[in-house]
């Protein structure tokens, strides 16, 4: 036997431990990952609470040469007793059990601060508008806009359409995605850093798909109109097309009965 994983479960079925050797079986010796959980239960009521508000993860304790090390997930920026001062993130994430924080320290009197490797903002119930890192300086935030912009980085059905990194100081934007779909949610074109200035060229894709949403063909060059024609782009890729048109080169189960790309572009697959 090789790389077994042994699993402890506590009394929620949660798994408490884990364990993993690459070479053999599992035995007692194995350094183990250990998982602990908060369940809203009343300090010395029973164990389990089957009336616990919850049981949502608290901390992971990962084996180490010399010490554990251990990672925190919080739901609020602070303790219970500065409810008061919660935010509207912090209040809403209680009730649902939303992460906001992840952190090497336990959260204490005071907010996590920068002490948070990852802060997370939200918008409605569980769309992530915004991830940002305050234990590292100098460093860049995933973000789909503000509550200024209406969120613009999401259309009217949740689909991301504009995908910034920005640094968390200053705001400068490093690095931009937008797309487009179609009717069906299908991806047909990312546009790579739309707002630069100068304009960023040659690094947009441009996608199709046959009647049944398979990928058939991509583009890769600058987006004009919203596509890449074949003679435009600079790179194809094709798992459809033949001499005799447009026709699909995927089996029923959608697998690839054929693969053709042209490392120039233009759309004459002499690389195939």
């Amino acid at each position: 036997m090789v790389n077994e994983v042994a699993l402890v479960y506590g009394d929620w079925g949660v798994v408490t431990q884990s364990k993993q050797n690459h070479a053999e079986e599992v035995d007692d010796s194995e350094p183990a990952v250990s998982y602990a959980y908060e369940d809203g239960s009343a300090p010395g009521g029973e164990t389990p609470d089957y009336e616990a508000e919850y049981v949502r993860l608290d901390y992971v304790t990962y084996p180490g040469p010399s010490t554990p090390r251990k990672v925190y997930y919080h739901y609020t920026d602070s303790t219970a007793e500065n409810q008061a001062n919660w935010t509207a993130q912090e209040k809403i994430g209680q009730k649902l059990s939303r992460l906001r924080t992840i952190a090497a320290v336990d959260i204490d009197s005071s907010a996590i601060g920068s002490d948070a490797n990852a802060t997370y903002t939200y918008l409605g119930a569980s769309t992530v508008v915004k991830v940002e890192y305050p234990a590292v300086t100098n460093t860049l935030a995933l973000t789909y806009g503000t509550s200024g912009d209406d969120y613009s980085g999401f259309d009217r059905f949740g689909r991301v359409v504009d995908q910034k990194w920005q640094m968390q100081t200053g705001g400068a934007v490093k690095d931009e995605f937008a797309y487009a779909y179609d009717r069906t949610s299908n991806r047909i074109s990312r546009d790579v850093m739309p707002d630069a200035d100068p304009v960023l060229t040659g690094h947009d894709d441009y996608y199709q798909y046959d009647d049944l949403d398979r990928l058939m063909k991509r583009n890769r060059g600058s987006l004009v109109n919203g596509a890449i024609t074949d003679a435009l782009a600079t790179f194809n890729q094709a798992w459809a097309e033949d001499d005799s048109g447009w026709k699909t080169r995927l089996d029923p189960l959608g697998n690839w009965t054929e693969y053709r790309w042209d490392d120039n572009g233009g759309g004459d697959f002499p690389d195939e």
